[in-house]
Parts: structure tokens; C-alpha cells; sequence
């Protein structure tokens, strides 16, 4: 699926692994998230974490090496921010929430190689370049909100818009 769910913005989560029902053209496990929709105190959060190659180790002893195994996948740099507020617009009858995430994935590949030798006229043969590290980058970005205006005692009506944008890239 290309949806990614921004996990700042979600209240609850209903997960059924039943049969499927005659409103369903398939059984299986289906997921239902319910997003958050504010209300009469204003509130936020902020998520980050991020990683990097320093908290990686390597595993490629000399034996590999020899074997012409010159690396393992390795993370480059892999990060997510997400943040999140919402609050009154008017006290007990409409109230917005926002989010936003972008989230990126940076991994260097294993055997990811470019030819030394590319070029060269001279040179018919295939050369390893090891200076060479091939890299396999993903970002998500996604900006959603919601506006819930409670009509009546028993009548809630809202508006939800949910904005994302994947790039899978290979360098």
C-alpha cells in the first residue's frame, strides 16, 4: 500500500482478524483507524528519533573479504519527526487537530558495485570500485488535519484531509 499511517494523529486503532462479513468482498485482517479530532484544551506532542551509521557495527572479517564480499547493508541515515497539535476553535462545538511526519530511510546496499574500469577504452574487464557505496533512500511526507463540529448532543460531523508524498530514490 502506499498509504502510511502518521502515527501522531491516531486515537485508536481496531484491528479485526474475523471472516468477512457480506459487506466485504474478502475476509483477512482488516484495520480501522480512528484519528484524533481535538477538543476543549488545547494540546500537542512532538516525536523524534533518528539513527545513523556511528551506532552500526560491521561484520566483514578478512575471510569475507577474500570471497569478494566487500560490505554488508548498512544504515546511512534513517530519521523520523512528527509532530502534532490540537485544540478549540469553539469550546464544546468545533475543534481542529493537525499533524505532520516526514520520515526518511537512508540505507547504503551490500554488493552495490560500479565498474572501476567503466570508460577506460583500454580495459575490457570487470574491476570492483570500493569507493563506490550504492545507496536505497525512501521519504514519506504527510500533513493531515481535521475539523469536527458536534451539530447536536448526539451528531458529530467532520472533515479530515490527509496529504502524503512517498519518494522511493536510488542513487
Amino acid at each position: 500500500s502506499a498509504f502510511s499511517t502518521n502515527s501522531g494523529m491516531v486515537q485508536e486503532v481496531v484491528v479485526d482478524v474475523a471472516a468477512g462479513s457480506a459487506e466485504q468482498s474478502t475476509g483477512g485482517v482488516r484495520i480501522n483507524i480512528i484519528p484524533r479530532d481535538g477538543g476543549n484544551a488545547f494540546t500537542g506532542s512532538f516525536f523524534a528519533s533518528g539513527t545513523s551509521d556511528r551506532f552500526q557495527s560491521d561484520n566483514v572479517d578478512q575471510k569475507l573479504r577474500d570471497r569478494r564480499f566487500i560490505s554488508a547493508s548498512t544504515v546511512r541515515s534513517n530519521f523520523e519527526i512528527n509532530p502534532t497539535f490540537g485544540g478549540p476553535v469553539k469550546r464544546d462545538r468545533l475543534w481542529f487537530f493537525a499533524s505532520g511526519r516526514v520520515s526518511q530511510v537512508n540505507n547504503y546496499m551490500a554488493g552495490a558495485l560500479r565498474n572501476a574500469n567503466a570508460g577506460n577504452a583500454n580495459s575490457f574487464t570487470y574491476a570492483p570500485d570500493p569507493s563506490f557505496r550504492g545507496s536505497r533512500d525512501s521519504e514519506w511526507k504527510s500533513v493531515n488535519g481535521r475539523l469536527t463540529w458536534q451539530a447536536n448532543q448526539k451528531n458529530k460531523v467532520s472533515v479530515f484531509m490527509d496529504v502524503q508524498n512517498r519518494c522511493s530514490c536510488i542513487d
